[in-house]
């Protein structure tokens, strides 16, 4: 099958996925059409066999043709205050598209996830009126130099290079006094735009060489603040590409990406 890598508008770099299905998209442009693996993070709890898994981040996504047409996601919104969340369900088509270019509003896919930044509150409320279901994509666990709030974090909680992805560089997810108000403020504005959950990405520097010494525990107190947060606000919080951790964020997160 063919290969594709898709990049980011502004850094030129691509974007991070595992066990995504892509399509082709048309010449010219590209603006990835897929869906995405997604499950109840119960499921993935009891399914998990780290042994087996793929590797955590590979550039490349495989190809594949969407099915011809699916019907939209229910689109109703859970009464004010009823505590609710939208949780995809297995088997639903994601559209991800995190790079450049206007987002294709008839695609078939009964779930878009896009970028948080990028995407304006105009496209999500079209979405909606399309009987979609948007999911914001964000980096909860690392620094990107181009984004709007860049200069908001403290230079004491950036730290190594994040390789293979340039202008980007590992958080010290142990400071969550001062990373919160930043995050926050990003899950804010996911629920301002009227997203219906957050993928949150790079969820996992306790695995990797970050330059801090973040140990799992340190990685599992963090994933919860961010998961309590995200519930604070309304929204659904996907696990992404931290399966090692699964079984002890089942209570916490509603799905997973991975």
């Amino acid at each position: 099958m063919d290969r594709q890598i898709v990049r980011h508008p502004a850094s030129g770099r691509a974007h991070r996925a595992r066990a995504t299905i892509a399509g082709p998209w048309p010449s010219g442009r590209r603006a990835r059409w897929g869906c995405t693996l997604a499950v109840p993070l119960a499921l993935t709890a009891c399914l998990a066999a780290p042994a087996t898994l793929p590797p955590a981040r590979p550039e490349l996504a495989a190809a594949s043709a969407l099915p011809p047409s699916v019907p939209p996601a229910p689109t109703s919104a859970p009464p004010a205050g009823s505590g609710e969340l939208w949780i995809p369900a297995i088997g639903l088509v994601w559209q991800w598209q995190l790079s450049e270019g206007t987002i294709d509003l008839d695609v078939d896919a009964q779930v878009y996830d896009v970028d948080l930044f990028d995407t304006p509150r105009e496209t999500v409320a079209a979405l909606h009126a399309r009987g979609r279901k948007v999911i914001c994509y964000l980096s909860a666990g690392s620094w990107e130099d181009w984004r709007p709030d860049a200069g908001a974090f403290p230079p004491e909680v950036i730290g190594r290079a994040y390789a293979g992805w340039p202008g980007e560089r590992w958080l010290d997810i142990r400071q969550i006094d001062r990373l919160a108000p930043i995050l926050t403020a990003r899950l804010e504005l996911c629920r301002d735009k009227g997203f219906d959950a957050v993928e949150p990405d790079n969820l996992d520097g306790y695995d990797t060489d970050t330059g801090f010494a973040i140990t799992f525990e340190d990685q599992l107190a963090f994933n919860r603040w961010l998961a309590s947060q995200a519930h604070a606000l309304g929204l659904s919080i996907g696990l992404k590409n931290d399966p090692e951790q699964a079984a002890d964020l089942v209570a916490d997160f509603d799905w997973a990406l991975t």
